[in-house]
């Protein structure tokens, strides 16, 4: 499923930024499902091996998104994607926001295989850094 190629050129997800132009992402409660789905995505692409430098970074994206599915996060904000303005956005705001434009609501805390494929499929596609202090 080809969730991301709209959304790029159609972002529906504001930014949401501190007082100080930090960016950040709502993290737990409703959200909960979409960070786990990102986080098993994020994992099995790691457990899939290759480089020891790209297996820790999908580790370290399934880490972050872990966190962040339980609203307990070290940083303030997952992966994000740079766009050519010198902006990010969330690679999650991308996914929900592609996600909504086609089916509606995310899906409750059972786990959505089509949704799963489509995190993976972002994980893969896009270029992604994870920001970090």
């Amino acid at each position: 499923m080809d969730l991301h190629a709209r959304v790029l050129f159609e972002p529906t997800t504001a930014l949401n930024t501190d007082a100080f132009g930090s960016l950040w992402v709502e993290c737990g409660g409703t959200r909960r499902s979409l960070f786990g789905h990102l986080a098993m995505a994020a994992d099995a692409i790691a457990r899939e091996g290759g480089p020891i430098g790209r297996v820790r970074r999908y580790a370290a994206a399934a880490a972050r998104y872990r966190d962040m599915s339980y609203g307990v996060t070290r940083e303030a904000v997952g992966p994000v994607v740079p766009l050519g303005d010198g902006r990010v956005v969330p690679l999650s705001s991308l996914l929900e926001s592609a996600w909504k434009k086609q089916r509606g609501s995310l899906p409750d805390q059972s786990i959505h295989p089509e949704l799963l494929e489509a995190a993976r499929e972002l994980l893969r596609e896009l270029a992604w850094e994870i920001p970090g202090p």
